[in-house]
C-alpha cells in the first residue's frame, strides 16, 4: 500500500476507532451519572482517580518503545516487554490493595473501602495484554488496537443501564471497570498474531527502564494534569461537587482525547520514520505542531460557546451548577489538544524527557488550585489554575524542542495568536451566559461557527500550514524504517538520543 493510502487508510481507521470508543465511555458515564445521585457519581469518580494514579505510577511505555524502537519487530523484544508488563501489574495491584484504606479515608468515604480492594484486582488484570496490537502500528495498521480499545468499551456500556437500575449506587462503576479490563486483555489475544510469550533478558530491560524512567515520572506528573483537580475538590470540597466538575470534565476530556490519540498514533510513525533526516524531520515536525494548534484552538473556540448546553444536554439539569466551569474546561482542555504536536516531536527523536520537563511546569497549576480553595475560591479557579498551567507547559515545551533537538522555531506564533485572540473573545461572550442550566439551541451553531472560524482564521493566516496540509494528503507517509538506536547517549546541544513520553488515556 502507497504512503499516501496508509496514511489516508490509518487516519480514517484511528479517527473512527477512537471515536467510537470514547462515544461509547462517555455513553457510559452518563447512562450511571443520570441514573445513579451526584453524591454517588463523586464517590464513583474516585475509583477512576486511583487507579490512574496507580497504573501510571507504573507506566515506563512499553507499547510507545516497540513503536518507536529500530528493532520493535523483534519477538525477543516483546516478549521481555510482556514480562516486565506483569511484573509491574503485580506490584501495582500490591500497593493497591495497600493503600485502600488511606485513600478511602482522604476522600472521607470510609464506608467504601472495600470497593476500593476489590479493584486492586485491575493492574494486574490489565497487566497480561497482549503487545502485538502495538507492534502492528509500525507498519500503519491500526484495526487491531481499535478493536482491543473499542468491544470492551461497547459492551460495558451496554450493561451500564441493567447494573445502574439493580445496583442504584456507585458500585455500577465498580463492576464497569472490572467488566471492560477483562474483556480488554480477551480481545488484546484474539487480535495478535503473534503467539503470547514471555521472556527475560537483562540488556533489553535496562535498556526499557532506561527509555521508560523519564515517561514513570512524567506519568505521575500526567496523574497531576488529568486527575489533580477533581482529587483536590473531592477532598477538599465534597462529593457533590466532585460528581458535578467530574460531569463537566468528561464532557471536555472524550473529545480533547478522541484528538491527542488520533494526532499521536497517527503522526508519530511517520515521525519516527524521518528521525534521521534533519529536513525532511523538521518540515515533518512543523506539520505536527501546527496540526496541533489547528485543533485545540478550534475546539476550544467551539465549545466554550455551547459547552454549557451540551452539559445539561447529556447528563441533566441537576448538573447544571457545573456550567460556569465549562468554558475554563475548555480552553484548558483545547491547549492540551495544542500542545500534543510538541510531544509527539520530540518522542520520535527518542527525546522522551521532553513531555516530563512540560510537564513539571505543567503541575504549578496544583499549588495554584490547592492554594485557591484554601482562600475560599470555587471549582472555577480550580480549571482556571489548570490553564495557566498548560499554558506555560507549551511554552517551555516549545523552548526545550530548539536547545534539546535543535528544532526549529515553528511558524505557528502569527496564525496561532490571531485564532487565540478570536478564541477569547468567544471565551468572554460565552461566560456572559454560563450557567443558565437549559439548552440553548441556537448556541450548538455559535459555537460550530466559532470553531469553524477559528479553524480557517489559522489556516488563512499560514502558508506553510496551508502547503503542509496539502502535501500530506498528496504523499502521506511510509512505514518506519530501520535506525539508531535509542539508548545511545546524548551529546547536547545535538540531536537528542535519549527516552520518555505523552499518555492522554
Amino acid at each position: 500500500m502507497s504512503g499516501r493510502r496508509s496514511f489516508l487508510r490509518g487516519g480514517v481507521v484511528l479517527t473512527v476507532g477512537n471515536t467510537a470508543g470514547s462515544v461509547c465511555s462517555f455513553a457510559r458515564n452518563i447512562i450511571i451519572a443520570r441514573i445513579i445521585s451526584v453524591d454517588d457519581f463523586g464517590i464513583a469518580s474516585t475509583f477512576a482517580l486511583t487507579i490512574s494514579l496507580i497504573e501510571m505510577a507504573s507506566n515506563i511505555a512499553l507499547d510507545r518503545l516497540i513503536i518507536q524502537a529500530p528493532d520493535g519487530e523483534d519477538e525477543r523484544l516483546q516478549a521481555t516487554a510482556q514480562f516486565f508488563q506483569v511484573i509491574r501489574g503485580l506490584l501495582g495491584s500490591v500497593v493497591m490493595f495497600a493503600v485502600a484504606g488511606p485513600v478511602a479515608a482522604l476522600f472521607e468515604i470510609p464506608e467504601v473501602t472495600w470497593a476500593f480492594r476489590v479493584l486492586a484486582v485491575v493492574p494486574f488484570l490489565r497487566s497480561l495484554t497482549h503487545l502485538d496490537q502495538f507492534r502492528m502500528h509500525r507498519s500503519m495498521r491500526f484495526a487491531a488496537s481499535v478493536w482491543t480499545d473499542t468491544t470492551p468499551l461497547v459492551v460495558s456500556t451496554a450493561l451500564a443501564a441493567p447494573l445502574a437500575f439493580w445496583l442504584d449506587d456507585y458500585r455500577v462503576m465498580l463492576w464497569a471497570v472490572l467488566i471492560q479490563v477483562s474483556l480488554y486483555v480477551l480481545v488484546s489475544h484474539i487480535v495478535a498474531e503473534r503467539k503470547y510469550a514471555w521472556a527475560w533478558d537483562r540488556a533489553l530491560i535496562a535498556r526499557m527502564l532506561g527509555f521508560g524512567w523519564p515517561l514513570l515520572i512524567n506519568a505521575l506528573l500526567m496523574f497531576g494534569i488529568f486527575q489533580g483537580d477533581r482529587a483536590i475538590v473531592g477532598a477538599s470540597i465534597s462529593m457533590e461537587a466532585l460528581g458535578l466538575y467530574s460531569g463537566a470534565f468528561g464532557l471536555l476530556m472524550m473529545p480533547s482525547l478522541i484528538a491527542s490519540r488520533v494526532l499521536q498514533s497517527l503522526l508519530l510513525p511517520m515521525l519516527s520514520a524521518a528521525a534521521d533526516n534533519a529536513p525532511k524531520f523538521n518540515e515533518l515536525s512543523a506539520f505536527a505542531i501546527q496540526l496541533s494548534t489547528l485543533a485545540g484552538i478550534g475546539f476550544a473556540a467551539g465549545t466554550v460557546w455551547c459547552g454549557d448546553n451540551l452539559l445539561v444536554v447529556f447528563y441533566g439539569e441537576k448538573y447544571a451548577p457545573a456550567a460556569s466551569v465549562v468554558p475554563w474546561l475548555a480552553c484548558m482542555q483545547g491547549m492540551r489538544i495544542a500542545r500534543a504536536g510538541q510531544s509527539i516531536a520530540a518522542i520520535a527523536k527518542a527525546d522522551t524527557r521532553n513531555p516530563m520537563y512540560a510537564n513539571i511546569v505543567r503541575t504549578i497549576a496544583i499549588p495554584l488550585a490547592i492554594i485557591g480553595v484554601a482562600c475560599g475560591a470555587g471549582v472555577e479557579w480550580v480549571a482556571a489554575s489548570g490553564l495557566i498551567g498548560e499554558a506555560l507547559a507549551a511554552v517551555w515545551s516549545q523552548r526545550l524542542l530548539s536547545r534539546r533537538i535543535g528544532l526549529p522555531s515553528m511558524p505557528v506564533i502569527p496564525a496561532g495568536c490571531a485564532a487565540a485572540a478570536f478564541g477569547v473573545v468567544c471565551f468572554l461572550v460565552a461566560r456572559e451566559f454560563a450557567g443558565v442550566g437549559s439548552a440553548r439551541p441556537l448556541d450548538f451553531v455559535w459555537g460550530t461557527l466559532a470553531g469553524i472560524a477559528s479553524v480557517s482564521i489559522q489556516i488563512g493566516f499560514s502558508s506553510s500550514l496551508r502547503r503542509h496540509l496539502s502535501d500530506r494528503v498528496s504523499e502521506g507517509p511510509g512505514v518506519i524504517a530501520p535506525r539508531r538506536p535509542v539508548d545511545q547517549p546524548v551529546r547536547e546541544p545535538e540531536v537528542g538520543q535519549e527516552a520518555t513520553d505523552m499518555q492522554e488515556r
